[in-house]
């Protein structure tokens, strides 16, 4: 009887605080969290930790570790125990569970949960980069000429990396070097794809035997993308056209691709300095077209924007666009009135010089008088234009004469011929 008088109250409290816990709604329940500090390797200690939430800070509970090889590790305390397991036969994924009593005779079953861990044959762990950028599928990006942080995080039990010794065999590119620390800044040149492996090595002590020491090892890698800065975006093409011409840029910038770049037409008194893209495009390189209409003529300012994820940058181009003139051009008038002028010159000239030419002659009459003397004192004065009458009848008559019978021989008359003469 006097054995029981302590833990009976005891278990009558853990039968009070199980009641009112269950009784009331609002008030506090039992449970329990386990936390460890896996992964690790073999011959490694892993720490399970449990933590009784609405423990009673005046009761003590016992707490049972068992793992799923039947090993068994029980500690009392209060709100919070721990055990560590180390395993030394396969590299696995290894459960725990844990129950929790209220100390007490007879035991009182509090709660219980279960935390599973891996244990793995090589140093488990992760190489990390700082100050880069990591898109949504994973992948990472880096700027060249910059100094990075590259560290490898090793993902070992704490008490392990607090005994334990590690050295650093780095390979970046074609470079290779070996630190006793798990960090290094490196700058990256070249751009394009980039590979870092990294081999751990670690001194751990026997926690069987404090003399003996067991190596272990680790391998890590991780690929990162260097990309050159943009620093200058150019722009091919007239900015400067008639209203109805088409807007043809071709834009480029220095810095590695693939670009996300978008762009947009704005009055030219819009202050957008703070372009964002919505829904970009993607170009392989640096490079992309810029095709516009304009339907209204005027000015305007385009504005594009370019990100490589590394670096981004925006230009603005004022663009304008001017109306093409409807009235007709200057040699459409000038050359039909050169014409004219010269045709009239030449119609002037001509004139000129026939009227010239045509003073410049006189008509004269040879009067060759073949008559008697008697008969040309018969012979009136006659005017040119009779004689001119005279004369043209006269040969009309020659052409139709005929010789006469009398005398033998025919009697010609010779009439006036009318000579010109230049003078």
């Amino acid at each position: 009887m006097p054995c029981h008088s302590i833990t009976l109250p005891l278990f009558l409290i853990g039968l009070l605080h199980s009641a009112l816990s269950t009784s009331f709604p609002g008030s506090c329940h039992y449970a329990l969290n386990l936390t460890n500090d896996g992964p690790a390797t073999l011959d490694v200690p892993v720490t399970v930790t449990a933590h009784l939430e609405c423990a009673d800070s005046k009761a003590e509970y016992l707490y049972e570790f068992k793992d799923d090889i039947h090993r068994t590790v029980r500690v009392v305390g209060h709100e919070e125990a721990n055990a560590s397991f180390i395993f030394t036969d396969y590299a696995a994924i290894r459960t725990v569970q844990v129950t929790t009593y209220l100390f007490s005779h007879p035991l009182f079953l509090v709660a219980s949960g279960k935390t599973f861990f891996s244990i793995e044959e090589y140093i488990p762990g992760a190489v990390n980069f700082s100050g880069v950028i990591e898109t949504i599928d994973g992948h990472k990006f880096v700027r060249t000429g910059l100094d990075t942080n590259i560290s490898v995080e090793l993902l070992y039990p704490k008490q392990v990396l607090q005994s334990a010794e590690f050295a650093y065999s780095w390979t970046i590119g074609e470079e290779h070097f070996t630190t006793d620390h798990s960090f290094i800044l490196h700058k990256f040149v070249n751009a394009g794809p980039q590979w870092i492996r990294v081999a751990v090595v670690g001194r751990i002590p026997s926690y069987s035997d404090s003399n003996i020491f067991r190596y272990k090892w680790g391998y890590f890698d991780a690929e990162i993308t260097a990309k050159d800065p943009i620093f200058n975006i150019s722009i091919s093409g007239n900015t400067y056209l008639e209203h109805g011409q088409l807007l043809d840029l071709d834009i480029s910038c220095n810095g590695s691709g693939p670009v996300e770049y978008c762009w947009k037409i704005l009055p030219p008194n819009k202050n957008n300095t703070n372009l964002t893209c919505s829904d970009p495009d993607t170009a392989r390189d640096c490079g992309f077209p810029v095709l516009y209409y304009f339907r209204d003529s005027g000015d305007y300012l385009l504005a594009l924007h370019v990100n490589n994820l590394v670096t981004s940058l925006q230009r603005d181009i004022e663009v304008h666009i001017y109306d093409v003139s409807l009235r007709p051009e200057l040699s459409t008038v000038l050359i039909p009135v050169v014409c004219s002028v010269l045709v009239v010159l030449i119609i002037a000239t001509a004139v000129v010089l026939h009227m010239r030419r045509h003073a410049n002659y006189d008509i004269e009459t040879a009067d060759f008088d073949f008559m008697q003397a008697e008969e040309s004192s018969t012979i009136s004065v006659e005017t040119s234009w009779q004689i001119m009458r005279r004369s043209l009848l006269h040969i009309i008559h020659l052409r139709c004469l005929c010789y006469s019978s009398e005398g033998g021989a025919p009697s010609i008359n010779y009439g006036t011929i009318l000579v010109g003469v230049e003078k």
